[in-house]
């Protein structure tokens, strides 16, 4: 485990045993997500480098929250995020985009701005989780 998820506070025990859903074109950034997510005790749903991938499977899955890349090799994620909305999901979008650059469709989603850490990833997923349990 590394340095960085050992000092993390016990708010993120909400994340064991989650399934999160990680749509990302980045290889690298795949990677390094997967196996953060792993460490905190998350379940890893994907990650699915293609929107159509995503699409496909997302119907037969169960997901708790999902962190989506804006753009999927040129496709922005809206369809993916509305299906996500309509279920219940939360989710977080992430861009190196300003919030008002973004898809007016999309600018009142949960955002997570690149580059991030490890711990910024945790903790904007444990507040989806925590907000979205106080909605419902």
């Amino acid at each position: 485990m590394t340095e960085v998820l050992k000092q993390l506070p016990a708010s993120l025990d909400v994340l064991k045993g989650r399934n999160v859903l990680v749509v990302e074109d980045n290889g690298l950034l795949c990677y390094v997500l997967e196996e953060t997510l792993r460490e905190a005790g998350c379940e890893v749903v994907g990650p699915f480098a293609r929107l159509p991938d995503a699409l496909e499977a997302v119907p037969t899955i169960h997901i708790d929250v999902a962190l989506l890349d804006i753009n999927i090799r040129g496709q922005l994620i809206s369809p993916l995020a509305a299906h996500l909305s309509e279920r219940g999901v939360p989710f977080i979008v992430t861009s190196a985009y300003s919030s008002n650059d973004l898809p007016y469709a999309l600018q009142s989603a949960h955002q997570l701005r690149k580059p991030y850490t490890s711990t910024d990833v945790l903790e904007n997923l444990a507040a989806a989780l925590t907000n979205n349990h106080r909605n419902n």
